[in-house]
């Protein structure tokens, strides 16, 4: 399993670690902050998503999970987004696209 975290503040570290308890071989970082541990997988600091991505972690600041999440869903179906979501929420049609294509779903489920 291939798995993109944008964002490596004390949240992603979180779940780097949890991802240690899944069959994840391999994570993309995109972040400024580096990885400074080892872990079961692979991990790579990257500059831009690169290919498709089984699951994307979006637990970068809250006033750019909106922007992240329009330019992420690209690269996954499945994406999750740090709490809370945005700074004010707006439903509005990008969403309502994204959710529409099942490229967003309300529930963690999805990733059972």
């Amino acid at each position: 399993m291939k798995i993109l975290i944008r964002g490596l503040g004390s949240i992603g570290l979180k779940y780097l670690e949890i991802l240690q308890h899944f069959p994840v071989t391999h994570v993309d970082i995109l972040s400024r902050f580096n990885v400074q541990k080892s872990y079961k997988f692979t991990t790579k600091q990257i500059s831009k998503p690169d290919g498709v991505y089984d699951g994307v972690i979006i637990s970068s600041s809250t006033q750019n999970h909106y922007t992240d999440l329009i330019t992420l869903s690209n690269f996954s179906n499945r994406v999750l987004i740090e709490k809370p979501l945005f700074p004010q929420f707006t439903f509005d049609r990008k969403i309502e696209e994204l959710i529409n294509t099942n490229k967003v779903s309300p529930s963690y489920r999805d990733w059972e």
